[in-house]
């Protein structure tokens, strides 16, 4: 039915609703600390792959392919590993093991004769852990929020989500002018690692 409520009063009511569960804050909190220093990342990460590592494109674009196919896997399996696990611990392990397994990125520097198919493992896990938890975390969401706010909640966890992106990808180009991309992705990376931490804190 259409509401009779002020857009302001909408508005308000979906932070109330997600500030008010701790299951909402922490997954709001993993999720924005995931784009933000997720966008860090890929502000400087193809600049990485093809000046630092000296990749062509053919292997740029086969490391993005990979990705993808990883993101399949990962959907594929969050219902199997949720019914195993339970959905709170299939998104603790899919943000935790997200962040450790980009941390294969900034390695292949320090052993650059395995830079390709380091970063190939990343990326294909990456996105795999990734998607395994954004599945369980959006189910959880769901399953957590009154059925009459789950728009606003949905708005609200959008709106903190998104509106960190573009700063995030300029703290990424920023530092990166001063410390040089491999140190500006592990800066990322470790980021997103901490991500898990609000998970962590709730029952």
């Amino acid at each position: 039915p259409e509401s009779h409520e002020s857009v302001r009063l909408q508005i308000r009511t979906g932070f109330q609703v997600v500030l008010r569960s701790r299951i909402l804050r922490a997954l709001v909190g993993a999720s924005t600390g995931t784009a933000f220093f997720g966008e860090a990342f890929m502000a400087v990460y193809i600049f990485f792959l093809a000046g630092e590592l000296g990749l062509g494109s053919t292997a740029i674009g086969a490391i993005l392919a990979t990705g993808g196919i990883g993101a399949l896997l990962g959907a594929a399996l969050s219902g199997p590993v949720s019914r195993r696990i339970g959905a709170g611990n299939t998104v603790v392990l899919g943000q935790a093991m997200f962040g450790l397994t980009g941390l294969l990125v900034p390695l292949a520097v320090l052993v650059p004769k395995y830079a390709l198919p380091l970063v190939i493992a990343s990326e294909f896990l990456q996105w795999g852990f990734l998607i395994l938890r954004q599945v369980n975390s959006a189910s959880m969401r769901q399953a957590f929020t009154p059925l009459p706010a789950l728009g606003r909640v949905q708005a609200t966890s959008m709106l903190a989500i998104q509106g960190l992106k573009p700063i995030g990808a300029l703290l990424g180009g920023a530092l990166a002018t001063v410390i040089g991309a491999a140190w500006t992705l592990t800066v990322a990376e470790s980021g997103m690692l901490l991500a898990v931490t609000p998970l962590l804190l709730t029952p």
